[in-house]
């Protein structure tokens, strides 16, 4: 079983669970914001953390696991507190899945408890949740307006909603600014729901 803690994401097959969490973390000791703490570190101890609950949970399911994956990027570092996000994914053995990955986010979601390393300093709280059904994989002349163009029509929905999601849960797909988008990076598209409950959360933190 691999654990990949990296910025990037492989292309899933047609049997894995996608999802998206985003968290803050913050240190009881109050010293996230300076240069004594490594922030990189600190996300890679909470993927080991949130790897270890997906697979009990997929265990527990009664499922076939090939391999699982969670890869991250930080979204910022400011106020002692440390945004990041985790994009996961599990590739199964079997297709008589009996959770997904929008169940396990759920349940994530709805759990009041905090998430905590084992020596009881930094402290995870979850501040949005998806579940993810498609994907899609960035070719060559692709920009994010091309792309969400594409969803937009599909969903019914507008375009900025869809600009907007897409650029802020697929972080690890684009350079220095929305308009850097990567060739070959794989997207997580979220469903019609999802769209409008991450709008929602981004619509006034945008630089869109």
């Amino acid at each position: 079983m691999t654990v990949a803690m990296h910025a990037t994401a492989e292309k899933p097959t047609d049997t894995s669970l996608l999802g998206c969490v985003r968290v803050t973390i913050t240190d009881s000791n109050h010293t996230l914001d300076s240069k004594s703490v490594n922030a990189r570190d600190v996300a890679e101890q909470f993927a080991e953390l949130f790897n270890e609950q997906l697979v009990n949970n997929l265990l527990d399911a009664n499922l076939n696991i090939d391999g699982t994956s969670i890869s991250w990027e930080i979204e910022s570092l400011e106020d002692g507190s440390l945004k990041v996000f985790y994009f996961i994914t599990a590739i199964l053995g079997n297709t008589a899945a009996v959770i997904t990955i929008a169940d396990y986010i759920e349940e994530l979601r709805d759990d009041e408890k905090t998430i905590t390393t084992p020596d009881n300093r930094y402290e995870c709280k979850i501040d949005v949740a998806e579940g993810f059904d498609n994907v899609y994989q960035v070719k060559f002349g692709d920009t994010l307006f091309s792309v969400a163009s594409q969803y937009s029509n599909e969903f019914s929905l507008t375009q900025r909603m869809v600009m907007v999601v897409l650029y802020h849960v697929n972080c690890h797909a684009f350079g220095e600014n929305p308009d850097d988008l990567k060739a070959g990076a794989i997207l997580m598209i979220p469903s019609d729901d999802g769209f409008k409950r991450l709008y929602a959360e981004f619509k006034n933190k945008t630089p869109l």
